[in-house]
């Protein structure tokens, strides 16, 4: 996870579950995940709770992301971590990087 307050840009390397493979799963023995980029423009403020990129354990595993007002993002992790997005406008890009 890193932000740059600069440009106002969150970006996050993420291990996506691909759903869209799951019937494959007695062909392969496994699910498939793949390494996917999500990258947050025009970020005012980002606020963490309970997760902090000096730790150790600095995995964040996204359950669910949410408006909760027009201007406020939250996405919700295990472990009750949390991410606080705050923005007066908001676009989102997420594209897949392997194969």
């Amino acid at each position: 996870i890193n932000f740059d307050r600069e440009n106002r840009r969150l970006t996050c390397l993420v291990n996506r579950f691909c759903w869209e493979q799951s019937e494959n799963y007695h062909k392969l023995g496994s699910y498939y995940r793949v390494h996917t980029g999500l990258c947050f423009h025009h970020v005012d403020k980002v606020h963490l709770k309970g997760f902090s990129q000096s730790s150790q354990h600095r995995m964040f595993n996204i359950l669910t992301l949410s408006l909760e007002t027009p201007q406020s993002l939250r996405i919700v992790g295990t472990h009750a971590y949390e991410i606080r997005l705050s923005f007066k406008e908001l676009y989102c890009q997420i594209a897949d990087l392997d194969d």
